[in-house]
């Protein structure tokens, strides 16, 4: 992973960054003062336009390589998202039947009390089978 972030280390990404970030607020600010709203969209165009020059001089002297940097920051993103999709696991169902033997209660008493417990309904029909969260059971009752 260190591998990935080595882009992070060239300082002009961070100078960049350092410029745009400013004119970024002050070009999406708002004042009621005309005269503060005309002079923070001048000095956020002004700090963009140098932003964007500095990229350019950057990019034609091979300084900086937006490619690479836009291509490391995905392979990071995707690896992020790969992990926490692993980490998710969904909950354990159980059926009434067995809900209700986990709770010491009939089935027909779980089914009564079903809207205190996180639950679903399979099945199209009014009379659906019930599929109850396992962890859910205990600390509801």
């Amino acid at each position: 992973m260190k591998k990935h972030w080595n882009f992070y280390c060239n300082w002009r990404v961070q100078v960049l960054g350092a410029i745009a970030f400013p004119a970024t607020l002050l070009l999406l600010g708002e004042s009621e003062d005309m005269g503060a709203l005309f002079l923070s969209k001048a000095a956020g165009l002004a700090l963009a336009a140098i932003c964007w020059r500095l990229g350019k001089y950057w990019v034609a002297k091979g300084q900086i390589n937006f490619d690479e940097i836009a291509y490391k920051a995905a392979v990071i993103v995707v690896q992020r998202l790969k992990k926490a999709i692993k980490e998710e696991r969904p909950p354990k169902m159980v059926s009434t039947k067995e809900a209700a033997k986990i709770l010491g209660i009939t089935p027909c008493r779980m089914r009564q009390i079903a809207d205190r417990f996180p639950h679903v309904k399979q099945g199209e029909n009014k009379q659906g089978k019930l599929l109850f969260v396992r962890d859910g059971l205990l600390k509801n009752y």
